[in-house]
């Protein structure tokens, strides 16, 4: 039925004979467009649900870590060693990940290749963007509780326990 108005709203701007010529045309393409449109909303919602999940867990360590960051604070370490120990730790199993994923992306990639239009398996931009929003992901992920613990009291830090 939509097909028909769509066909109808053309005709009077084209010639009917050359808007349906159209339609027949592009309509195998329509279930691709709708199939490309789910697969790009899919695969950025599951990018954000990394970028999150992977904030949570970095974040939780941190905080369960917090009774040794009090300590280190009270064996004299500083504030800024503590936060850089934090950030490069977390940033090397950030870095593992990222490359254990970007393995399997090219893997998958060239698998699917046949499926994709317009893009390679190996587009740098579109990796360039998953590096840069994983990798700022952890980076705040681990400087915001290290920063936390770095700014409290070791002494009620350790009077909590």
């Amino acid at each position: 039925m939509s097909d028909f108005r769509e066909e109808e709203a053309l005709g009077k701007l084209y010639d009917r004979r050359t808007a349906r010529r159209l339609f027949r045309y592009l309509r195998p393409y329509k279930n691709w467009v709708i199939l490309a449109t789910l697969l790009t909303l899919f695969a950025g919602g599951s990018l954000l649900i990394a970028a999150i999940g992977q904030y949570a867990v970095v974040a939780f360590d941190g905080r369960r870590r917090i009774r040794e960051f009090g300590v280190r604070i009270a064996l004299g370490a500083s504030s800024r060693q503590l936060v850089s120990s934090v950030i490069s730790e977390s940033l090397r199993l950030t870095a593992l990940g990222l490359v254990i994923g970007f393995a399997l992306s090219v893997a998958v990639g060239a698998v699917l290749a046949r499926v994709l239009y317009g893009v390679t398996p190996t587009d740098p931009a579109t990796f360039a963007s998953v590096f840069v929003l994983l990798a700022g992901a952890s980076l705040l992920a681990s400087y915001l509780p290290a920063r936390r613990a770095a700014s409290t009291d070791p002494m009620m830090v350790l009077r909590t326990e």
